[in-house]
Parts: structure tokens; sequence; C-alpha cells
């Protein structure tokens, strides 16, 4: 099912969390809502939901306004942060949850949920803990089955809020990919909120940047990547030096930086002095302080530079920004 969002506003008294958004998105499609804490994206999300109402605007599901319409009208699937599995609940009851209190006339016969929630756990990957309780499971695995329990309603559109910030880094990777594939076989809208750059580049086919109610920019991973409509979104996206020398200003990531280590300087590069010096993996991590300017940098370069084993605090080297974003 296709969304349309246009116009859209939402105040909370005198605060105005969303401000005109217009937003599309295609049937299929895993779009990312990417953005800093109170930027607007999970207000967003929940009023696609049906949780919250617009303060104005229209929301379109294949061309039906249904901003106004029961939650239960929707056929949302809403996976929540924290899991909200039943605790005394065994998993295979979790998943059936859902299909047991649909009203009598369209519910399904209890040897037909059954057979419906064993399926979804084979989906998830997950059969071998169908009579668990959640407190046997790992997050991951808690994540899992709260996506199956979504699924078992048949939801048209899926809502993913921050689904994996609770849990740590190894299992939110292993997550991710298994996302990324799952997404592929199922060929549902999904639509998750996350703060995460990272994770949002790597699942989503649309990352739609958000900051202070608005949207900064919306595009696939790489079209954000490589041109950043504006200064927020360029800093927001990692780590970056903002570098004022003489009348030029440059953005730059650590590692779009060249280092020369000469006796002379090189046309085009710039001096600095080393402040500091770490190794991280492979490469190492400098404190730069140019010459022309107060500020310090940051650079990621690879410990093969000629000379950089031999590389002292105090040392003068030679820098110049590659890919410069001119402010």
């Amino acid at each position: 099912m296709g969304i349309q969002i246009s116009h859209l506003n939402k105040w909370f008294n005198h605060y105005h969390a969303l401000n005109d958004i217009n937003l599309t998105i295609e049937k299929g499609e895993l779009v990312a809502l990417l953005g800093p804490s109170g930027c607007g994206k999970t207000s967003l999300l929940r009023i696609i939901a049906g949780l919250e109402l617009p303060t104005s605007g229209h929301i379109f599901f294949e061309n039906q306004d249904i901003s106004k319409e029961d939650i239960r009208n929707r056929h949302i699937g809403y996976v929540f942060q924290n899991f909200a599995l039943f605790p005394h609940m065994k998993v295979i009851d979790n998943i059936a949850f859902g299909l047991r209190i649909k009203p009598k006339k369209v519910r399904l016969s209890p040897k037909e949920i059954t057979k419906k929630a064993q399926f979804l756990l084979e989906m998830v990957q997950l059969e071998h803990v169908a009579n668990h309780y959640p407190h046997e499971l790992s997050g991951g695995q808690c994540q899992r089955i709260a996506l199956a329990r979504t699924l078992a309603i048949n939801p048209k559109i899926l809502l993913l809020d921050e689904p994996f910030s609770a849990l740590d880094t190894k299992v939110r990777r292993e997550l991710r990919r298994w996302l990324t594939q799952f997404h592929q076989d199922i060929y549902l809208t999904t639509i998750f909120v996350t703060h995460d750059q990272e994770e949002a580049m790597e699942i989503a086919d649309r990352v739609v940047i958000m900051n202070r109610g608005v949207i900064e920019q919306i595009g696939s991973p790489i079209e954000i990547l490589n041109n950043p409509t504006n200064d927020f979104v360029y800093n927001f996206l990692g780590d970056s030096n903002n570098l004022r020398i003489g009348e030029k200003s440059f953005n730059f990531r650590p590692y779009e930086i060249d280092i020369q280590i000469n006796d002379i300087s090189p046309i085009g590069y710039y001096p600095a002095e080393v402040i500091d010096i770490r190794p991280l993996g492979a490469l190492l991590k400098l404190v730069l302080k140019p010459q022309q300017c107060t500020s310090y940098i940051e650079a990621q370069i690879p410990k093969t530079i000629p000379k950089i084993q031999n590389l002292k605090k105090g040392q003068i080297i030679y820098f110049k920004p590659i890919l410069d974003f001119e402010i």
C-alpha cells in the first residue's frame, strides 16, 4: 500500500512538532525516518499509525484520505521499541494474541490460529522457541517475535519505532542484515524510525532526514551521502571537520583528507601541527591544529602512508581536504 502525506502539521500546545510535511512512499518501499532526538520523526510515525491526529494536513493510503480514520481501520502493524511482549504468555501465544481477540465472525478457528502462528515463527526462524517465555529469549529474538506478532494480523503497512535501539551493537548489526532480507521476502510497505545513520543507510531504500519538524532531504542512501543538500545534513551524517582558512570554508570528514609528510609544503596543502596520535585499527587518528586558524581538525589515515610510523606530536605536516563540501 502506498502512502501520500500532504502539508501535514502537528502542534503540541505552542510547539510546532511537524511543519508542512510532504512525503510519498511507494508500495513495498522501505523508508527510514532519520534525525536527532526531537526532530519529529516519532510524531510523524504515530500520526501515520493513528496514535496521534494531525493538526492540519492529510494522509492518504492508496488515494483514500485516512487522516481522521480510527487506528483499527488503518491496517497498520506497529512494532514498539521495547517489544511489548506479554511476559506471562509463551512465544506462540504472544504471536497468536492478535488473532484470538478478533471479532468472532472474522476470527480463525483455534487450529488455524495455531497453524498461522507456527508459520510466522518459521518465517522469523524461531520455531524452536515456540514454548519459551519472553524472559528466556535474547533481545534480538524478542524483537523478531514482536515483528511476527505484528505480521499475524496481516497489516498492509509496517511501522517500526527505533526497533534496534535497545540492543547491543553486534545484535543490531545482525538484525539489520536479517530485516533487509526479510523485507525483500515479504515486500511490505515499511517505515522505520532511527537516529542511527549507519542503520538507515544500510537498510532503507530511501532515507528521510528530519530536523526541527521539517524534512531536510529525501533520497536514496547513495544520493544523500554523495549530495547532501545543506550543512545540517552533511554534519548529521557523520563526524566532520568545519574549517575556515582565509576566505575559504570547508566541511570534510576525517577520512576525506590527504596528508603529506614533507619538509616543504606541496602546492594546495596547508601546514598543521600534530596534537595527538591514536591507533584506530588499520588507521591512525590524528588531531591537527592548522597554523592559519584556531580550531582543531581530525584525520583518519592508513598506517601504510610513507613516514607515518615515525610521526610525533608537535611535528608539522601538510594536509588538503578531499571532496570538500563548501559552506
